[in-house]
């Protein structure tokens, strides 16, 4: 009797501990999240700018205003984050782009090979001669497949919601 006793308390201490564990790790995604987000804020009353929709996307912090037509982007650099703004009145179009990658399987003797998803990013063409500007949704290297569906919505959400605003700067100077 005692061995199984013994047994239970054991399991139970353990169950315990990695309970603690997950919720300690929780806790400390969630403080690690709301930082951004108060980053975020400070860099868009710095700017003089109210977001309308935000999306922390990995490491990075991608926001909208939308009465000000403004997207900015913040990356981490060392302990703070760079910022880029972007004017969606300089913008000519916005698309969702994904890149692909081709793979040989070691034991595929036909020489077939498979494609696979390696990244799923919005573009931004502007207006004038500027480089492309481009805000990674998912990365292959860095992301888990797993994050691959919600991501692919996530980004495709961002390009109707960016396209709109465009177009209808498009319809309005008409």
């Amino acid at each position: 009797m005692s061995t199984i006793l013994i047994a239970l308390l054991l399991i139970g201490s353990v169950a315990l501990i990695i309970f603690l564990l997950v919720l300690i790790s929780k806790r400390s995604e969630k403080k690690r999240q709301n930082e951004k987000f108060m980053k975020l804020s400070d860099t868009g009353s710095r700017l003089g700018l109210s977001f309308t929709s935000q999306e922390i996307l990995g490491e990075n912090i991608l926001a909208l205003d939308g009465l000000n037509r403004k997207l900015v982007l913040l990356e981490p650099a060392g302990d703070d984050y760079t910022t880029a703004v972007l004017s969606l009145e300089e913008v000519k179009a916005c698309k969702l782009k994904t890149d692909h990658i081709t793979v040989m399987h070691a034991d595929n003797k036909q020489g077939r090979t498979e494609l696979f998803l390696s990244s799923i990013q919005l573009l931004f063409e502007f207006k004038e001669n500027r480089l492309p500007f481009e805000v990674k949704f998912y990365d292959a290297n860095v992301h888990s497949i797993y994050q691959l569906p919600d991501l692919r919505v996530k980004a495709a959400d961002w390009d109707v919601m960016i396209s709109k605003l465009i177009f209808k700067q498009a319809q309005q100077r008409a």
